[in-house]
């Protein structure tokens, strides 16, 4: 299994096992409101890591308009770029 692979994965497991663990984004901190969630990973070093990043976009974009009875996660390895994360 790949590194980073192993590290998502490991990331993962402690997001679902940590109830009351805190969002945090580069603009507002909060507590989870909802008892589920819509959650992705988000992670880069395959051919197409752009069109990845422009799927997850509209995944987010479109679950935030329809105004979903659920917590947005999106999980992001450590090498995907930061302005691709600031855009989410």
């Amino acid at each position: 299994m790949g590194h980073t692979l192993k590290w998502l994965l490991l990331l993962l497991s402690l997001v679902l096992c940590t109830p009351s663990i805190e969002a945090t984004s580069s603009t507002s901190t909060q507590r989870y409101k909802y008892k589920n969630a819509y959650a992705t990973m988000m992670y880069v070093g395959t051919p197409r890591d752009y069109e990845f990043y422009i799927a997850v976009r509209v995944l987010v974009r479109s679950l935030s308009k329809l105004n979903v009875q659920a917590d947005l996660v999106v999980i992001a390895s450590i090498d995907v770029p930061l302005p691709w994360i600031r855009a989410l």
